[in-house]
C-alpha cells in the first residue's frame, strides 16, 4: 500500500513538473497576477501592499524555478543577483 502510494505521488509530481514545463511563462504570469490580487484581500495595513507587489513576482519565480529544475536553478538564479557588470 505505501508503494503504491509513493507511485501515485511521484506520478502526480512528473504531470505537475511537464505541465509546468510546458507553459512557464504563462504560469508564471498568472499565477503572480492572482496572488498580487489575493494580497489586496489580506487584512493588512495599506503601506504593506507595495512591498507584498514588489516580493510577490519575485517569490513566484523562485518557486517555479525550485519546481523546474530544483535547487541548482534556484542556486544559479540566485546566483545572478550578485553579478555585476560595468562598463
Amino acid at each position: 500500500m505505501s508503494h503504491l502510494f509513493s507511485l501515485l505521488e511521484e506520478f502526480h509530481m512528473t504531470t505537475l513538473k511537464s505541465s509546468i514545463a510546458r507553459y512557464p511563462v504563462a504560469l508564471f504570469c498568472g499565477l503572480t497576477v492572482a496572488l498580487s490580487f489575493a494580497a489586496y484581500l489580506l487584512p493588512l495595513p495599506r503601506q504593506v501592499l507595495p512591498f507584498l507587489m514588489i516580493l510577490v513576482p519575485s517569490l513566484v519565480a523562485i518557486a517555479l524555478t525550485g519546481i523546474i529544475e530544483g535547487r541548482s536553478g534556484v542556486r544559479e538564479l540566485l546566483g545572478k543577483l550578485t553579478k555585476w557588470r560595468a562598463g
